[in-house]
């Protein structure tokens, strides 16, 4: 399977996004959440799996990215 940034860019607003995405389910993927590709997936590295996924568009929904960061408001904390 030939994979495209341009194919990849199909499905997310731009590259930076793609790489936050991709990143993201590669690293699901690694610890084990199975990929919907199924057999398609074996052998692949979990980077080129995300990024199949997403060319094929079927890719699970990633959480907006302010759930991804932490935001410490206690001044306390700041030193």
């Amino acid at each position: 399977m030939n994979i495209s940034i341009s194919k990849c860019l199909t499905h997310v607003p731009n590259r930076f996004e793609m790489i936050r995405v991709a990143s993201k389910r590669a690293w699901d993927i690694s610890y084990g959440v199975p990929s919907p590709l199924g057999a398609v997936a074996k052998g692949h590295k979990p980077t080129v799996v995300a990024l199949m996924e997403m060319t094929q568009d079927v890719m699970p929904s990633q959480k907006p990215i302010q759930n991804d960061v932490f935001f410490d408001d206690d001044e306390e904390n700041f030193q």
